[in-house]
């Protein structure tokens, strides 16, 4: 699909598409011809849900970038795909997120890291205290490791289903995109 198409999928104004393009904050390369696919439109979708709507902020295109790439990966290891198809009309919603965990050095600097999650809502806190295990490597040399902020948390099922509608009153099949 062209780059109208694919932005209007997503739900993002076409001059949108192109300022994240120009500013390097599309999760995927960007096709002077398109050719573009309905997992890379669900991947912009989350961009555009991550960042600010309607007169809420939301996080930066930059960061919203890095969310995406990071967390479509291994929603694309733990689920096989990440094509919008694969996401709607199962009994429990699939999200992303991203999380800032802080510890302290035996120095006393602070050392920040950020993870990644894809999964069901309800296995967050689960997740989050694994990235504090301290049997993890390097961990075990942090004082008082914890979670500082969840910056998104998005729900991908609602997402693919945006999208596969848009798709569907458009005429492309999803069949035709996998």
């Amino acid at each position: 699909m062209k780059r109208a198409q694919i932005a209007y999928l997503a739900d993002i104004p076409p001059k949108r598409f192109d300022l994240l393009a120009e500013r390097d904050h599309l999760p995927f390369p960007k096709r002077g011809g398109g050719n573009y696919t309905l997992a890379e439109a669900l991947a912009l979708r989350l961009i555009a849900m991550s960042t600010s709507v309607d007169g809420f902020g939301g996080i930066s295109p930059a960061d919203a970038r890095s969310l995406v790439v990071n967390a479509m990966g291994w929603i694309a290891d733990r689920y096989g795909s990440n094509h919008p198809g694969s996401f709607v009309g199962s009994d429990t919603a699939v999200w992303i997120a991203g999380a800032e965990f802080t510890g302290q050095t035996k120095e006393g600097d602070a050392e920040v890291w950020r993870a990644w999650f894809a999964g069901a809502l309800d296995e967050l806190p689960r997740w989050a205290a694994e990235q504090l295990d301290p049997s993890k490597p390097g961990l075990d040399a942090l004082r008082a490791p914890h979670m500082s902020r969840v910056f998104a948390a998005l729900n991908v099922t609602t997402a693919a289903y945006e999208v596969l509608t848009r798709a569907n009153e458009m005429g492309i099949s999803e069949d035709e995109q996998r």
